[in-house]
């Protein structure tokens, strides 16, 4: 049997990040979602681009988590376990949490709800793109 013909054979391989978008100085990211293959590809892509991540799956333990830590930027999904990630934002917020938060969701916002965040990303994001306006963010 060759080696492509192997059990792995189909299995996708997720593809490294862009060199632009690998993080020039050391910085955390917190991503706040309750489905666990999101943070998995998310978790890929933020290591390989020399991001530290914190996670959550639930929006309440994302705000204590956020406040305890300062993350130099949060991912948050809008529609997780808690008050919910609009409400999450607004309390960190209110809580002086000053860096950005973006909502990464397949969830449909209104205007008044994606005013809680720096940006708004649709699920599934595209990755480079996520990555860039990460680093854009963030450096």
């Amino acid at each position: 049997m060759a080696a492509e013909d192997g059990p792995t054979a189909s299995v996708p391989i997720l593809s490294l990040p862009s060199e632009e978008t690998i993080a020039a100085k050391p910085l955390s990211i917190l991503i706040c979602d309750d489905d666990e293959d999101m943070i998995a590809l998310i978790e890929h892509y933020l290591h390989r681009s020399g991001y530290g991540l914190i996670t959550s799956s639930d929006s309440s333990e994302a705000i204590a988590k956020t406040l305890k830590y300062d993350p130099d930027l949060v991912l948050m999904d809008c529609n997780v376990p808690g008050v919910g990630g609009v409400v999450a934002a607004k309390v960190l917020r209110e809580q002086g949490y000053s860096k950005p938060i973006v909502a990464l969701t397949a969830s449909k916002l209104s205007d008044k709800q994606k005013s809680a965040f720096t940006r708004f990303f649709r699920k599934p994001a595209p990755m480079q793109e996520l990555l860039t306006e990460i680093k854009r963010l963030t450096h």
